[in-house]
Parts: C-alpha cells; sequence; structure tokens
C-alpha cells in the first residue's frame, strides 16, 4: 500500500515533552498525542502572519495537539481548543511547541540506537 499525504496528517505520535518553566531549573513533563504531518508549508506560512502574537501559538496548538494531561486546575483537564488556549500564557504554548518540535527530531542518541540512516552533524 503506498505511503499517501492523509496517512501522514492524521497519524498521531504519543510522547512525553519537556516543557520549561520560567524561574524553574528543572522542565516539568507533559504528556502529549500530537499530529506532526500537519506541520506543512502552508501552516507555517499562516503562523508567520500571526507575527509574535499569543494568538499563533493557540492556532497551531490546537491543530497540532490532539491529547494532553495538562491541567487548567489540578482535576480540571485543559481542552485544546483555540478558545481555551487563548487563555494560557503565550511562553507556555511556545515551550509546548519547543517540545513537540524537538520531539520531532531524532536525537544523536535515538539516531545512533534506531539504525536509522540520520546523521547528525558534529
Amino acid at each position: 500500500m503506498p505511503l499517501t499525504v492523509k496517512k501522514l496528517t492524521s497519524a498521531v505520535v504519543n510522547s512525553t515533552i519537556d516543557v520549561k518553566i520560567p524561574g524553574q531549573s528543572e522542565p516539568e513533563k507533559v504528556r502529549i498525542g500530537y499530529r506532526p504531518g500537519i506541520l506543512t508549508s502552508q501552516l507555517e506560512e499562516e503562523l508567520r502572519e500571526y507575527g509574535d502574537r499569543s494568538e499563533g501559538w493557540a492556532d497551531l496548538v490546537s491543530r497540532l495537539v490532539v491529547s494532553w494531561d495538562l491541567e487548567l486546575e489540578e482535576g480540571v483537564p485543559l481542552p485544546v481548543e483555540k478558545d481555551s488556549l487563548r487563555e494560557v500564557p503565550g511562553w507556555l504554548l511556545q515551550s509546548i511547541i519547543v517540545g513537540i518540535r524537538e520531539d520531532m527530531v531524532p536525537s544523536r542518541k535515538t539516531a545512533e540506537t534506531s539504525g536509522g540512516s540520520f546523521s547528525p552533524a558534529d
């Protein structure tokens, strides 16, 4: 069966990412399900139009993230919806995006142990 763009854009990756919190030396862990296939050049172009406004980060997170264990307050899940995410600090949304992007790129350790052809530059 051939690989299709539809399959790539609907695939979900479940992972745990580090979220860096200002004033904390150690990052927090967030379990997350995201769709890496939606990060297209068209979406990135749309996001550039937002500039540095947090609205763009909320839009990206709402499109990219399918599920997470992030809570609005203890015991109350934070919905992954653009309107809900507008209440979240922009730095937190940016940290989530950075964590996802880092998760998407193979590290030296995973490249060496996976048997893949990725060879990071020294």
